[in-house]
């Protein structure tokens, strides 16, 4: 499977228009309407969505990669793929975010600095406010290679997208860094011990999944972080099918016993937004 790239030197161009976008967005982020932001970021949510659909139209209906490991700035994001169908990556931030012009957007997972065109993409795509479910959302026997659309028959009630965060201030909790690209789901295990994963019982890298105990790390919701503040702490989400919707943590963590680290279990398959069920 060929990737398809639309990149080209010109890239670099518009790269850098965003950058100073998101470096003056942060001035005006705090005077704007909360509710305005909620839904300019509802807005890029769905251009996400649509990007996602059509690389899958162009891969027989095969989603994207989910995550890429590897050394100096290889590591990347599904972002990363489905931005040539976006045109752009200012998709991949969210307004509510106050880090979109942070500059250690430009520096790799590893924490290289960024240099080229390519490992400029890789490092805005793997800190993208848009985490992937990527746990779920892949082919059986990888982390990397995306599952096949067509073989999710609840589309409209499977998440692929979900507001995320990077990093946190050890004292402070304050957001840091820009997101994440992909994220962990709140449990593993349904109650009769088997296993939720497209693969049941491999050992997968993974975030920490969540961990509601430890109130200021960067993971207590698996990277998922409320952005939004309409009427309560809310984040905003893709279903599979390409709706949207702002949920809030309970929500978002509906039919699960939430513990540290995936200690809980999935006990409504039915009401549980992340698996293939």
């Amino acid at each position: 499977m060929e990737w398809k790239s639309s990149r080209s030197v010109q890239d670099i161009v518009g790269l850098a228009a965003t950058a100073m976008i998101f470096g003056t967005m942060a001035f005006g982020i705090r005077a704007a309407i909360p509710h305005r932001m909620s839904t300019d970021c509802l807005t890029r949510n769905m251009q996400m969505a649509e990007a996602a659909t059509a690389y899958a139209g162009d891969y027989d209906n095969r989603l994207a990669f989910t995550v890429v490991n590897g050394s100096g700035c290889v590591n990347t994001a599904t972002e990363y793929y489905v931005e040539p169908y976006l045109g752009s990556v200012v998709p991949y931030r969210c307004p509510s975010d106050p880090n979109g012009g942070s500059a250690s957007l430009g520096y790799c997972a590893s924490g290289a600095k960024a240099v080229t065109i390519d490992q400029m993409f890789r490092s805005y795509a793997i800190r993208a406010d848009r985490g992937y479910n990527w746990q779920y959302l892949r082919a059986p026997s990888t982390e990397t290679i995306g599952a096949v659309l067509t073989t999710i028959t609840n589309q409209d009630k499977m998440l692929m997208f979900v507001d995320s965060i990077w990093e946190r201030n050890l004292l402070t909790g304050d957001p840091e860094g820009g997101g994440t690209g992909f994220v962990d789901p709140p449990a593993r295990i349904y109650t009769d011990g088997s296993d939720s994963f497209p693969t049941p019982g491999t050992n997968l890298w993974w975030t920490g999944g969540w961990n509601p105990s430890k109130l200021l790390a960067w993971n207590v919701y698996g990277g998922c972080w409320p952005w939004h503040n309409d009427n309560g702490p809310t984040v905003n989400v893709i279903f599979v099918d390409g709706h949207t919707a702002s949920l809030t943590i309970k929500q978002l963590a509906a039919g699960c016993d939430v513990q540290d680290a995936w200690k809980g279990f999935i006990t409504d398959p039915d009401a549980y937004l992340w698996d293939l069920q």
